[in-house]
């Protein structure tokens, strides 16, 4: 609530009107500084004081003035869902020219963290911006590695990066220079079980804590980005992060940059694939260099110096290359279910059950579906099932299913192999069951429920074709009966549906046989007579209700396929 005025004084919205067009020195202004420095604190004062610092005496003001400005924000009570109050007036009083760096030191040694943020936005002055990167360096603790405590209780640094719109020198050459680390490596002292438990939960929180940083910064990423640049290890978790944890906040510009860096590196996964599996084939890393020397010269000196390292000879274990030779696979398997997951399901980014505003456009993301399908197309050429793996392990439905659903046009050869996943799949679902000894948890209900889902929407995009009919089979015409004719074996007795295997058929009751256009001799018949045929038919189901093999049977003879 606003104070009383002053008895003595004018009204303040008079003395605002008054002394917006006066001079340092003029009686309106020594009147309204008067009036100031005897009136209570309020907010009519408030607005008052900024009309003075920026108006009359903008260049020059009293130094009480100016501290009156600074404690008016600091007394103030904070407004609700305000924590900071934009603190106008301690901005003018700090930047003002006649203001001492004396003071300004003072004031931010004793200033929030959040506070600091505050002042460091963009269109703040030279000596206030100078100020805040000193105070940001001085509190700030150096070589202080990440650890999940620093989410609850951020550092300087986390809590002046929550601000947004920061001045260029504040948010490179200050607040992410002071960011903590990554999570601490091994001393080698440490137990290296308590240390992997350690490093485990911190790299969560190095996650967490750049997704709070750049969803804090939302429409100016371009700037964390640049600066992590020659940062390789922070570069590849803003990178994940703009794309799989929140891509509808990401200029579209940028967006399709960072998608198009992150597909570029397939390439390095396939080189470490071909040549893990021509070792495990049998080749010496030697050869394989060899072999692959064009595809090695052609890469950089950071992605031959990575495929370098599965030609050691400690990397040609069993598990290690079992791993390399699924590197292909396993890229498109991460990316489906982690950095390009909501880019292919645009539907599942939802806040609150409602689905999210994109920045992107809806042919972008199309587009963008449509360029990581085509290189699944390369993994799915490299796919190969577990035979190995005891317990087989359900995971490539995920970047199936997002591959056929987005590409334009889906090759036979792409069906195929589809078709072949899905089978893999359901024999590592028909082992999850008889080797559980107790009801299945209900994540492991969910799990099967989802996996059964995903197979009822693949299969559909790529069907089994029908057998086909024994009567679409072109078969020699039989030969016209002629003197030679009665030259043919004639069975001593009737022959039943045959069961088929390769190229013979085992008789079980009485039924004329399908006789070859050029038949083979018939042994004396038995229970268990075999008869070889020289043209087996190719399909085991005859669809028709007539046979029209070689013409051996009657009209009114039923096929014994069909029978």
């Amino acid at each position: 609530m606003a104070a009383a005025e002053p008895s003595t004084s004018l009204p303040f919205d008079f003395l605002r009107t008054v002394v917006a067009q006066a001079s340092d020195d003029s009686p309106p202004t020594r009147m309204a500084i008067e009036a100031i420095r005897t009136a209570p604190q309020g907010e009519d004062r408030d607005s008052l004081l900024m009309a003075l610092l920026t108006r009359p005496l903008a260049q020059s003001a009293p130094e009480w003035l100016l501290a009156m400005a600074v404690e008016s924000d600091l007394n103030r009570e904070p407004r609700p869902y305000m924590t900071t109050d934009h603190m106008q007036l301690t901005r003018v009083a700090l930047s003002h020219a006649a203001c001492s760096d004396d003071y300004r030191a003072q004031y931010f040694r004793e200033c929030t963290d959040a506070r600091l943020g505050v002042l460091g936005r963009r269109e703040e002055g030279g000596a206030l911006i100078r100020a805040v990167v000193a105070e940001l360096h001085r509190r700030s603790p150096t070589g202080l590695s990440i650890t999940p405590e620093l989410l609850t209780a951020p550092t300087p640094a986390q809590a002046v990066l929550g601000e947004r719109g920061l001045h260029e020198n504040v948010f490179g050459a200050a607040a992410l220079d002071c960011l903590p680390c990554g999570p601490a490596k091994h001393d080698g002292e440490e137990d290296i079980e308590a240390w992997m438990e350690r490093h485990r939960a911190a790299s969560d929180a190095w996650d967490s804590m750049w997704t709070g940083v750049l969803r804090a910064q939302a429409g100016d990423h371009r700037r964390p980005l640049a600066w992590s640049a020659q940062r390789p290890a922070t570069d590849r978790v803003v990178r994940e992060h703009l794309l799989g944890s929140l891509p509808w906040l990401v200029e579209p510009a940028l967006l399709e940059e960072v998608a198009t860096r992150d597909l570029e590196s397939f390439a390095r996964a396939v080189l470490v694939t071909r040549i893990s599996r021509s070792c495990r084939d049998g080749l010496t890393p030697m050869q394989a260099r060899e072999r692959y020397a064009d595809e090695l010269t052609a890469a950089s000196q950071e992605e031959r110096d990575y495929v370098e390292r599965f030609l050691d000879e400690e990397m040609q274990s069993g598990y290690v290359q079992s791993m390399a030779c699924r590197s292909a696979v396993a890229w498109v398997e991460r990316a489906g279910k982690q950095t390009w997951r909501f880019l292919l399901n645009p539907g599942e980014a939802q806040h609150f059950g409602r689905p999210r505003e994109w920045l992107a456009s809806q042919d972008l993301l199309a587009a963008l579906g449509a360029r990581f399908a085509i290189i699944s197309l390369t993994a799915l050429g490299l796919w190969e099932p577990d035979t190995d793996s005891r317990y087989p392990v359900v995971r490539d439905l995920g970047w199936l299913q997002a591959m056929l659903v987005h590409l334009p046009e889906i090759p036979d050869e792409a069906r195929q192999k589809a078709r072949l996943v899905v089978q893999e799949t359901r024999r590592a679902l028909s082992t999850w069951s008889p080797r559980q000894d107790y009801s299945p948890s209900h994540s492991a209900w969910e799990e099967s429920r989802r996996v059964k889902e995903q197979i009822n929407t693949i299969m559909p995009l790529v069907p089994i074709p029908p057998p086909p009919c024994r009567a679409d089979i072109r078969l020699p015409s039989a030969p016209r009966k002629t003197s030679d004719s009665r030259n043919w074996p004639t069975p001593t007795r009737t022959l039943s549906s045959r069961t088929w295997t390769g190229t013979r058929a085992t008789t079980r009751s009485s039924r004329r046989p399908c006789f070859p256009s050029s038949p083979a001799p018939i042994e004396s018949p038995s229970p268990s007579t075999t008869y070889w045929l020289a043209t087996p038919p190719r399909s085991r189901h005859c669809l028709t209700s007539r046979c029209t093999c070689a013409g051996a049977l009657a009209e009114d003879q039923t096929c014994a396929e069909a029978g």
